[in-house]
């Protein structure tokens, strides 16, 4: 009966074992129609201040595919449509891309998009390695990789790392 179980047991195993396909989260996805991606360190120069919203402690940095709205006041309003990076001082000429928003329904990011469904998301983003974090005080869930956090909701997708990195 040892043999048989033991028999059984190697000839279920590899059914049933589940396969890490290996990410490495600093780099962009292949998918991902963005100008930059999290942890990006960009030089001042480079960065065109018409697409500009200053924050409190960050900049708000809108994708170069989208138009502000300009309010009555000639403001500016990020769309309801958007990709938006949020930069941080990285030293005296440089920022870095420590958040990514996106509304646009058409980005997709490692394939999924605000159109896929919670079941694709956790298949997907575990497979890749993620770990899922149920969301608290009303958040919703969110994956994490290293020093990467994704959600990926109807409505949005946000992007962000921790910085400076978790040692």
């Amino acid at each position: 009966m040892k043999k048989f179980l033991c028999l059984l047991s190697l000839m279920i195993l590899p059914l049933t074992s589940c396969t890490t396909v290996y990410i490495d989260v600093t780099v962009k996805p292949s998918d991902a129609k963005l100008a930059y991606w999290v942890g990006d360190i960009i030089d001042n120069e480079e960065i065109d201040q018409d697409y500009i919203v200053a924050g409190f402690e960050k900049n708000y940095y809108l994708d170069h595919n989208y138009i502000f709205e300009i309010l009555d006041d000639g403001s500016k309003n990020i769309p309801k449509t958007h990709v938006y990076y949020s930069l941080k001082n990285y030293d005296d000429s440089r920022m870095i891309v420590s958040a990514i928003s996106i509304t646009d329904s058409d980005i997709t990011i490692y394939g999924l998009s605000m159109n896929s469904s919670k079941n694709e998301i956790y298949d997907k983003l575990t497979s890749y390695g993620f770990i899922y974090v149920d969301g608290y005080y009303g958040m919703d869930p969110e994956y994490r990789k290293d020093d990467l956090t994704l959600r990926i909701d109807s409505s949005f997708i946000s992007i962000y790392i921790y910085w400076p990195p978790i040692v």
